[in-house]
C-alpha cells in the first residue's frame, strides 16, 4: 500500500511541474519514478522463478528509449546519467535473480497474467518509443535537407540593417538573413528555421 502512494505521490509531483511550465523537470521526474518502479518491481514482486521469468527490467529499457529522445532534444548530463542508470539496470536485473527478502509473494494465476501483461506492456512502449526517435530523426534530416535547398538555389537574401545612435548618426549595421519563402509559409517554415538556428 506505501508503494501506492509513493506512485500516486510522484504523479502528482509531476502533474503539478508540468503545469507550472516545468516541462524539463516534469520529464526527468517521471522518467526517475519508472526506473524506480521497475526497480521495485523486479526486487520485490517480479523475483524470476522456475515457472515465471523476471520481465518488468524490460520497462528500464523504454525509459531509456525515452530518456535519449529527450536528451536530444535538450543535452543534459544528468539526463544522461538517469539513461546509464536505466541501461545498468536492465543488465542487472537481466543478469541475476536479486532475491530479497522482502519478496511478496503472489498466488500463481496473478503471476501468471502479470508477467504476460508486463512483457506486453513493455515492449509495446519500447516499440512505441524506437518510432518516436525514428520520426524525431526522420523530421530533422527533413528540415536539414530542405534548408541545405534553400541554400543550393540561393533563396537567402543578405541584407543590412543600419544601427544608430541617439544623435541618429549611424554607428554600426547589423547583418540578417532573409529567406523570402518565409513570407508565403511563414507559419510553419519561420518555427522550422528558428529551431534549427537554435540547436546550430
Amino acid at each position: 500500500m506505501r508503494w501506492h502512494l509513493i506512485i500516486v505521490a510522484l504523479g502528482g509531483v509531476n502533474y503539478f511541474s508540468m503545469r507550472k511550465g516545468h516541462l524539463r523537470f516534469g520529464l526527468f521526474l517521471a522518467q526517475a519514478g519508472l526506473v524506480l518502479i521497475a526497480i521495485t518491481m523486479g526486487v520485490l514482486l517480479d523475483v524470476p522463478t522456475a515457472e515465471y521469468p523476471r520481465v518488468s527490467h524490460i520497462y528500464s529499457l523504454s525509459v531509456a528509449s525515452l530518456g535519449y529522445l529527450n536528451y536530444q532534444r535538450e543535452k543534459s548530463n544528468i539526463q544522461l546519467m538517469l539513461i546509464v542508470i536505466c541501461l545498468l539496470t536492465f543488465v542487472i536485473l537481466a543478469s541475476a535473480p536479486l532475491a530479497s527478502p522482502y519478496v511478496l509473494e503472489m498466488p500463481d494465476l496473478l503471476r501468471f497474467v502479470g508477467t504476460w501483461a508486463n512483457a506486453t506492456m513493455a515492449t509495446i512502449m519500447l516499440a512505441a518509443s524506437v518510432h518516436a526517435i525514428h520520426s524525431e530523426l526522420v523530421r530533422k534530416d527533413k528540415d536539414s535537407r530542405r534548408l541545405m535547398s534553400a541554400l543550393w538555389n540561393k533563396e537567402f537574401k543578405l541584407a543590412f540593417q543600419p544601427q544608430v545612435d541617439k544623435s541618429r548618426k549611424i554607428v554600426g549595421a547589423e547583418a540578417l538573413i532573409r529567406w523570402p519563402p518565409l513570407i508565403k509559409a511563414k507559419s510553419h517554415q519561420h518555427r522550422l528555421f528558428l529551431r534549427l538556428s537554435n540547436s546550430n
